[in-house]
């Protein structure tokens, strides 16, 4: 089995797989191949449990985010709300979405692109709130953002941006098609709208 970890992310496993199963912690994002095998996989985060056999797929499911998802790419993967016990099943180009808030659960069908193209260098964006945008930019860049998310909330980004140019190019970019203006200091980035 193979994983990408995106920054800021925590990955918790054994040397060696013993026993029945093959398990690991993730805090963050990873993606994963899992290699078939007679021992289930289990991938545990603080409000679900991804349990499969062989297959492709992606797990986000930072601290400070709304949602935590798993987004699958090829086989099938089921996935168990901890709140509920309830189980549910995803396919390939779908999405399983767990909401902090409120504990609900859905699944869609997604453009897995737009949520796996972080292990390749870039972000692929498909009218993307700019907030989760900001967020996923303070992490990779290990930065702060400072600003009214309040002005934000309604602004959405479509394009590609390439995570191998500077945090300064990044923004140069977004505030091209957005009422964004930033200035870099030592410690953070204002942004003001």
């Amino acid at each position: 089995s193979r994983i990408w970890a995106n920054s800021g992310s925590r990955l918790i496993y054994p040397l060696v797989f013993e026993g029945e199963k093959r398990e690991i912690y993730v805090e963050g994002e990873i993606y994963i191949e899992v290699e078939k095998g007679e021992k289930p996989f289990l991938i545990k985060t603080d409000n679900f449990e991804v349990r499969v056999m062989g297959t492709k797929f992606n797990v986000s499911a930072y601290k400070n985010d709304r949602e935590h998802s798993v987004v699958l790419v090829s086989g099938s993967v089921s996935v168990e709300d901890k709140l509920t016990n309830n189980t549910d099943k995803i396919l390939p180009n779908q999405r399983y979405a767990y909401n902090l808030k409120n504990g609900s659960t859905t699944i869609q069908n997604v453009n897995i692109n737009e949520h796996i193209s972080w292990k390749s260098g870039y972000l692929a964006l498909k009218s993307e709130e700019l907030n989760t945008i900001l967020n996923k930019l303070e992490r990779y860049y290990n930065v702060t953002f400072l600003y009214n998310s309040e002005e934000t909330k309604d602004i959405r980004v479509s394009g590609k941006l390439n995570l191998k140019d500077n945090i300064n190019d990044i923004l140069k970019a977004i505030s091209i098609t957005t009422p964004m203006h930033y200035e870099i200091t030592e410690k953070n980035i204002q942004l003001k709208f």
